[in-house]
């Protein structure tokens, strides 16, 4: 390797930890709890492996089993260091940015812009420096869960990578069109098995079949048949046959899918916007008050977006032979939301999202700043370089913000005030760091300014049994507005938290009826009728059912449960209940159909959360007890 590439390599490393490293220092947030803290199960479990970790690790498409394996590896340091997970997630992130060098050299000194080869090597590392030191690649970087994203960028990357580095040879025999085929293709299955958004490695590779003239030309055939076509139409089955789920997701949803569709056109404008004009505030994970469009004309920010999103694809096509690059940009950013920016019933908004799709836009605007260089030369490299110190800077300020939790989540919920995640969040840390009275008014506040939000009502019920004060007024107005209150994965988790509090009776003015009348009114409103939701809801009910020594609603509710959504840890908890009445015979039945259940999902007999093993030895002892 020439010394001026190696040195390049190194300035990268060097400038992006410089900028970066504040942010290392933050705490783990939101999701990163719910995804990371099974890794409690290696010091409570005895004989806990990482084929029970990965068996446990939240259910979604594949699992994404290699980025919870890189989770177990670090099982040491959870949950007390969350800056060597951070480091982790930042050194990936180098290592991407250098396989973008690696790409955007190739793409660019094999172009066909009259400018030097000196000027087209400076090119590729600003391009390559833009990208990862750009202020919202913080949300990926500094946020624990996201290496799920650099994970799948990383193995995507390798295999366009390879796909270039072979496709020098003037000709390719058939071991090396072999090797191509069985490294990019494991590239692809590693990069699924990290997140399912690495599915996209065949759209990334068709837009690089519009380099005309490219390296890619002898292999275009092979892509576009192999990585390109086959996957297509198998993703395309695929979500055929799951198209009922996920029209049932919806139903948990604030929007339907005619509105996310629509939302999007907003959405990647703000992207956009975001990538070329960056700025300081407005970058982070509280993104759940961003506001629903019913239609493109609702709101003269759709409008912008679409007209913007129009000029950008008709630019592509009609440049596609003067200036194939450019193209190749626009198809690589939009090809890299096809997935996350369209039908599938995601949250609107996450900034994560342009991880890697970023790239295609920073390289169109290269792309139409090159040709300049030979008349502005001095102007354009002046530019270039005020606006990369700029997202510099910001990138700096930002990650002091990302390294602090009181200040970010400060930081958060003055920038989204109506944000019910935001407001839950700044008062538990509130809590957490004995400010009670600042948490109390500030859920209090949030919920004069939202009362449709019912996880501020229910944070608030816990804030106020945590200070020992009566609760029932607000119990009464959440019986009031349960009914027209939205969708929230939030509620679930509180109401598990209030019927232990009901259950020990430490709360004045919280009765376990006053939390069933709570639950059932829950389950008549319209947003909560996803079966597992329901089935959450209603093994709830069975607890409190349970408490109050109703066998026969206690059955009930749990057969309903497992209605909606059949687990066999609902067959086990009506033997325990049963077994606990005396009934003995009537728990052996269900027993065994929960062993037959299990026999007949081979991933559970590895699932060792504490649930699943304290009902196996319960099992044992209504066997024994017989």
């Amino acid at each position: 390797m020439k010394l001026h590439i190696s040195l390049s390599y190194l300035a990268l490393g060097i400038i992006v930890s410089f900028i970066s490293w504040p942010g290392l220092s933050g705490p783990f947030l939101l999701d990163d709890v719910g995804n990371v803290s099974l890794l409690d199960n290696t010091s409570s479990l005895p004989g806990y492996t990482w084929y029970n970790f990965l068996a446990d690790a939240p259910e979604g498409g594949l699992g994404r089993p290699l980025s919870f394996f890189t989770f177990w590896l670090q099982k040491d340091s959870w949950p007390s260091n969350p800056f060597s997970f951070k480091i982790f997630n930042f050194a990936i992130h180098i290592i991407n940015g250098f396989i973008i060098y690696f790409l955007s050299r190739q793409l660019l000194i094999n172009s066909s812009y009259k400018v030097s080869a000196r000027a087209l090597e400076i090119s590729a590392f600003l391009l390559a420096l833009i990208w990862i030191i750009h202020p919202l690649q913080n949300s990926t970087v500094f946020y624990v869960v996201q290496r799920m994203t650099e994970l799948s960028a990383f193995f995507t990357l390798a295999g366009i990578a390879i796909v270039l580095q072979f496709s020098k040879s003037h000709t390719l025999t058939n071991k090396e069109r072999l090797t191509i085929f069985l490294l990019v293709g494991t590239c692809y299955t590693l990069a699924v098995l990290s997140k399912e958004n690495g599915y996209l490695l065949c759209l990334y590779l068709w837009s690089l079949t519009l380099v005309r003239g490219g390296e890619v030309k002898r292999l275009q055939l092979e892509i576009k048949l192999v990585y390109i076509a086959l996957p297509i139409v198998l993703f395309i089955f695929y979500v055929y046959s799951i198209w009922p789920e996920i029209s049932s997701v919806y139903q948990r949803r604030s929007f339907d899918m005619s509105e996310r569709l629509v939302t999007q056109i907003s959405v990647v404008g703000d992207y956009i916007s975001q990538l070329i004009f960056p700025r300081l505030a407005g970058s982070g994970l509280f993104n759940d008050d961003y506001n629903i469009n019913k239609s493109v004309f609702d709101s003269l920010k759709s409008v912008v977006s679409l007209f913007v999103i129009a000029v950008l694809l008709i630019c592509a096509y009609l440049l596609k032979d003067k200036n194939p690059l450019f193209s190749f940009g626009v198809a690589w950013y939009f090809s890299g939301h096809i997935m996350e920016s369209t039908f599938l019933p995601l949250e609107l908004y996450f900034e994560h999202r342009n991880y890697l799709p970023s790239y295609g836009l920073f390289l169109s605007c290269a792309a139409l700043l090159l040709p300049l260089l030979t008349v502005f030369r001095s102007a354009v490299l002046v530019f270039v370089l005020l606006y990369t110190s700029l997202i510099g800077w910001l990138t700096f300020e930002n990650a002091k913000i990302w390294g602090n939790e009181e200040l970010i989540l400060r930081n958060w919920a003055d920038e989204n005030p109506a944000s019910p995640r935001a407001t839950v969040y700044i008062a538990d840390y509130l809590a957490r760091t004995g400010r009670l009275e600042d948490a109390l008014a500030t859920l209090e506040n949030s919920n004069r300014l939202m009362p449709d939000h019912l996880s501020l009502r229910l944070s608030e019920i816990i804030l106020l049994c945590r200070l020992q004060r009566p609760v029932e007024r607000v119990v009464d107005e959440v019986l009031e507005s349960i009914d027209s209150a939205k969708s929230d994965n939030a509620v679930i988790p509180a109401f598990e938290e209030l019927t232990t509090w009901a259950i020990k009776g430490d709360c004045a003015g919280l009765t376990v009826q006053s939390v069933l009348s709570m639950l059932e009114r829950l389950a008549m409103n319209s947003g909560y009728q996803y079966p597992s939701v329901r089935a959450q809801i209603e093994g709830t009910r069975a607890i409190l059912y349970a408490e109050q020594g109703d066998l026969n609603l206690t059955m009930a509710s749990i057969e309903l449960a497992h209605d909606l959504y059949p687990q066999p840890v609902h067959l086990i908890q009506q033997a325990l209940y049963l077994s606990s009445a005396g009934l003995f015979k009537e728990a052996t039945l269900k027993l065994s159909e929960a062993e037959m259940m299990l026999d007949n999902q081979p991933w559970y007999k590895y699932r060792s959360d504490q649930q699943i093993i304290d009902l196996r030895r319960s099992i044992n002892s209504v066997y024994k007890d017989q």
